[in-house]
């Protein structure tokens, strides 16, 4: 699945809400939000004549003004005013007596930090483009402030001894709070923070406000966002499906809802005009990493794989799927409440079950186990001869497979070959095709990287024979186009050794007697190629086709097979490499064979000196490392170790 970037994800999201043909969500204001309407605001009443009253009765009165301020209404004689900047500020009625209005000024910091929080509470709640997660915390946010309000309104309102004095005691905590929540709610607010962004920005604020008490309000705050969450987490993994996330605030999104953008939009830096296609998973589903929470990072991958799994099983069962798990949504949100090792265990359970289905299904419908056996047939030769038979047609009718202008002849070969070979009625024969493809060198294509830095690696360059694999969709869980690479690196070794085999033999049988220097130097390279194919195909390609084949037969997930698979791979590739300083030498020994047998090089002295000269050069590498008591590879040591260490002479 495409990951889209950082930087170009803010953008597609706002092309794919306004593209988006689903409504957006939002919740209904509550009384504390309702309180910051405009409505409420006084402004045409005249204020009292404060002058005939005494300090202890103009306390009184502005007393319960002060406490309906709090509330979000506007009095006669304490009002609301704004700036161009829409910065609050308060009216406060100038016949009070001085004291008066400095503790009123002072309670009212209370009145403006709630201001503040309604404000962007109603921002969010409001907008249904922020997602149900930043809602769900607006709205938690919401009732908090309502309800220590109300506890403050309900106590001062009781107060026998209405003095400014009282509120000024009692504001203090409501008022920290409301300053924590405005806080907060105004990066989520003013920084559109969405999904799983606005989980970790309220862990990342827990840790700040540790071991105080408004850690607890955090701690509802973030079980509110984890619970939104989980619900658009739940249809996921159990449905695939995306429905409810109509803000895109899940950690993926379907862009096949909006049709407007393509999974190339998210990785390129430009945007063009492309065709609009979403006929598979890749296609049709984009991971947004900064929205998938910190806490479900360890289990991001399972994530995508759940919903992978349902959507492959989806397109090639002709019946109901299966539920992966008996859960329903209720329970999954019970069960989340315990503690995050639950959900992690829900989501691993839950990803097994759905990979056993899709499992299940390839060997049923697809007859997974065989094509398993297919691929090892035609990319390595398993069992089936017709590689040998192929490499027997192109020599005898003199077809150089490295040629383009023998395409045509070359696929002939490949189809008689087929049909004189055990793969001949083969099920899934019409899937392989043969193409070029160019490789770097021989075994330098298997090392990969480092060679391909290595300038003398570059003049090895060369087309050879590698398939095109047409495979059902289904299948691309197990062997998506990297893994077909890599079988075609070994394919491309097995078809060079094969054939200079091939060619080494008819060269020397049509030497002439008397001619013992170059017979024996066919001998010596026949020897040097026949050790290495031995090695490579007998002793690993087979051994590890072998251990595949018998685990994919037991395996009971598509996770086992994906990493048994892996491992033979990774085995065989480790076994069959070089050490890195003969890599090159041994790539040129095969490339003069090959001139060689191919009469690209006739001088046979120059060749032997040539290809003398190599291998001393690897026999130098090998001493070096036995002398320095460092080990060698595998295959260097078969080719030329001390013991039974090959000889050109």
């Amino acid at each position: 699945m495409i990951s889209g970037k950082t930087l170009d994800w803010h953008n597609c999201r706002r092309k794919l809400l306004k593209a988006d043909s689903l409504g957006f969500a939002t919740r209904s204001p509550d009384d504390f939000s309702e309180h910051n309407n405009d409505e409420n605001f006084c402004g045409s009443t005249s204020m009292l004549d404060f002058s005939r009253l005494s300090q202890d009765e103009q306390e009184s009165t502005i007393y319960d003004e002060v406490n309906m301020i709090f509330s979000g209404t506007d009095t006669v004689n304490i009002r609301r005013q704004f700036n161009e900047q829409g910065v609050i500020s308060w009216n406060i009625n100038e016949k009070l007596s001085q004291t008066i209005r400095n503790q009123v000024r002072e309670c009212l910091c209370l009145a403006t930090h709630l201001y503040t929080a309604r404000k962007h509470i109603n921002a969010i709640l409001n907008d249904g483009r922020r997602g149900t997660i930043a809602q769900s915390v607006a709205y938690v946010c919401s009732r908090i402030l309502f309800k220590n309000v109300e506890k403050l309104c309900i106590e001062l309102d009781d107060c026998p001894n209405k003095h400014i004095s009282v509120i000024t005691a009692r504001v203090k905590p409501v008022e920290s709070t409301a300053v924590d929540v405005g806080k907060i709610l105004k990066f989520v607010d003013e920084n559109h923070l969405i999904g799983g962004a606005v989980i970790g920005y309220l862990y990342e604020q827990k840790n700040y406000f540790l071991p105080s008490g408004f850690s607890q309000l955090l701690n509802k705050m973030i079980s509110a966002a984890e619970e939104a969450y989980y619900i658009l987490l739940f249809d996921w993994i159990t449905t695939g499906s995306l429905i409810r996330d109509r803000a895109y605030e899940f950690m993926i999104w379907d862009l096949k809802r909006a049709k407007t953008l393509t999974v190339e939009d998210f990785t390129s830096g430009y945007s063009i005009e492309r065709v609009k296609n979403y006929d598979t998973f890749e296609k049709r589903f984009v991971f947004i990493s900064d929205l998938c929470p910190k806490t479900l990072e360890p289990v991001m991958d399972t994530i995508i794989k759940c919903g992978k799994y349902l959507y492959l099983y989806e397109q090639h069962v002709t019946k109901a799927k299966p539920r992966p798990l008996p859960l329903t949504l209720s329970n999954f949100k019970e069960l989340a409440k315990r503690d995050l090792a639950t959900v992690l265990t829900i989501i691993k359970d839950t990803c097994e079950r759905s990979s056993m289905n899709l499992l299940k299904l390839l060997r049923e419908k697809y007859d997974l186990d065989l094509f398993a056996k297919s691929l090892g047939q035609f990319f390595l030769d398993d069992g089936s001869d017709w590689l040998s038979n192929f490499i027997d047609y192109t020599v005898a009718k003199g077809i150089d497979v490295s040629e383009p202008a023998n395409s045509r002849m070359m696929k002939t070969c490949f189809e008689t070959a087929l049909d004189n070979s055990l793969l001949k009625n083969n099920k899934f024969r019409s899937s392989f095709r043969l193409k070029r493809k160019e490789f770097n060198g021989i075994f330098q294509s298997i090392h990969g990287g480092f060679a391909q830095s290595d300038p003398e690696s570059r003049a090895l360059i060369r087309e050879s024979m590698a398939f095109d694999v047409t495979l059902n969709p289904a299948f691309a869980i197990i062997f998506p186009d990297t893994i077909v690479e890599r079988y075609n690196t070994f394919f491309h070794v097995l078809i060079h050794l094969k054939r200079t085999q091939v060619l080494l033999l008819r060269k020397r049988t049509g030497l002439v007697r008397t001619a013992f220097e170059e017979i024996a130097l066919s001998n010596s390279m026949l020897r040097f190629v026949d050790k290495i194919l031995q090695y490579v195909s007998e002793w690993v390609i087979s051994g590890q086709l072998k251990t595949f084949q018998e685990a994919i037969g037991k395996a009971t997930s598509i996770e086992q097979v994906v990493a048994v698979q892996d491992h033979c791979l990774n085995e065989a590739t480790k076994k069959c490499s070089l050490d890195r300083e003969c890599v090159a030498f041994v790539d040129v020994l095969l490339d003069i064979i090959m001139s060689y047998v191919t009469g690209d090089w006739c001088d046979f002295k120059e060749v032997a000196e040539a290809f003398s000269k190599n291998v001393d050069l690897c026999k130098e590498v090998v001493i070096e490392h036995e002398s320095n008591l460092t080990p060698l590879s595998p295959l260097t040591y078969w080719l030329f170790g001390s013991l039974g260490s090959y000889s050109a002479h």
